[in-house]
């Protein structure tokens, strides 16, 4: 493989390290198998994820560890004290580390958060809205909604004077009430927010976005109706795939997806296995492809291991073959880089293949609600 294709500056930047599968909530369109486990990393897997990353040859200098899959606050914070303890100590000077969580809030109390301050560790925290959407899924393991256990964690994290941002996730049922969201995630101060499109992924088999011949305009009016609020309100709030698709359109083509080009971001799960391109591969597995599993840190020397793996080769062969497709055929490319790998593979049922619900409803319809406001930016400049 022509190990070229990888960006030297962009090698290892997001790591995601699984420390648990468990979660302690059972949304209903989680994608996550076996979150009923309570296995847990142990601390030598840690130390040998941090050798096999800072080993790496032209590693980025600046590398997020991302700590996510399952919820890992459950597992208390003295885990992450010793854990951050045995990568910091083998961190090259150079190297810029970040430690981000993301959580579903309903653990976060103050100790976590003096944890997070002194740590200066980023904060994500799930949460759909208000209460009459979060909770339709965002459910306990007896059925009851998590709203109000949330909503005490933000308070806590709020009276602390940690920064958060939000990641929600856009089903049917938030599709009529983009007022609401708004207004209450703005009321709240909310300073960030990121729509994930509910899809047909790993353990999650239906999607209320798809089979319905209505999604796409209402997505449309959905984010329209944010992108005027969003200037009315002066961007007190920030949305993320609104920014983020004004900025790849001023900017022009030649975006690079991350989760289509190895090891950039790399993800190890409980057992220390890696995988790379989409973080949700590490779980996944398929009738063609068997699983994601390239590797595994306890035995690996570096991140480059991966590019030898045949099994890998054949993954990334096809996903180029995708990626290919969609620069040729799809008008929407310069904003979207090629799609993501695991969105096609669900949907699709193969890497080698173009659009998906997420593609038309976070690539399409975002750019098609911004372009007005674009033009009429450029009209008065």
């Amino acid at each position: 493989m022509n190990k070229n294709r990888t960006s030297s500056n962009a090698i290892g930047s997001l790591v995601v390290i699984q420390s648990t599968p468990f979660c302690n909530l059972d949304c209903t369109y989680c994608y996550l198998p076996g979150r009923s486990s309570t296995k847990r990393i142990n601390l030598e897997t840690i130390g040998n994820i941090a050798r096999v990353v800072f080993s790496t040859p032209n590693l980025s200098e600046k590398i997020t560890i991302l700590w996510h899959a399952g919820e890992p606050l459950v597992i208390g914070k003295d885990f992450y004290e010793a854990a951050h303890n045995i990568i910091n100590n083998k961190k090259p000077d150079n190297t810029e580390l970040t430690y981000n969580f993301q959580t579903n809030g309903t653990l976060i109390d103050d100790q976590w958060c003096e944890f997070f301050k002194h740590g200066n560790i980023k904060v994500g925290v799930s949460l759909d809205g208000p209460q009459f959407i979060h909770d339709r899924a965002r459910v306990t393991r007896s059925g009851n909604g998590s709203f109000k256990e949330v909503m005490k964690g933000i308070e806590h994290l709020q009276r602390h004077g940690i920064n958060f941002g939000v990641l929600a996730v856009l089903s049917r049922a938030s599709l009529d009430y983009p007022n609401e969201i708004f207004e209450f995630f703005n009321k709240n101060n909310i300073s960030s927010v990121g729509f994930n499109v509910e899809v047909v992924q790993g353990s999650n088999r239906f999607s209320s976005l798809n089979n319905d011949t209505e999604v796409y305009s209402k997505t449309l009016r959905f984010f329209e109706t944010l992108m005027i609020l969003s200037q009315e309100k002066n961007n007190r709030l920030v949305i993320r795939e609104l920014e983020e698709t004004i900025n790849k359109i001023e900017k022009g083509p030649g975006i690079i997806r991350t989760d289509n080009e190895p090891i950039y971001i790399v993800s190890f799960d409980v057992n220390g296995n890696v995988s790379t391109l989409s973080p949700e591969l590490l779980t996944s597995r398929h009738t063609t492809y068997g699983d994601f599993i390239f590797g595994n840190a306890n035995t690996m020397r570096t991140l480059d291991d991966i590019l030898e793996n045949r099994h890998f080769l054949r993954v990334f062969d096809d996903v180029g073959i995708g990626v290919k497709m969609c620069r040729e055929q799809c008008g929407y490319y310069p904003v979207c880089g090629g799609g993501n790998p695991s969105d096609k593979l669900y949907e699709n049922n193969t890497f080698k293949s173009t659009e998906t619900t997420a593609c038309r409803l976070q690539v399409q319809v975002v750019s098609e609600a911004v372009l007005p406001f674009l033009e009429n930016k450029y009209l008065r400049s």
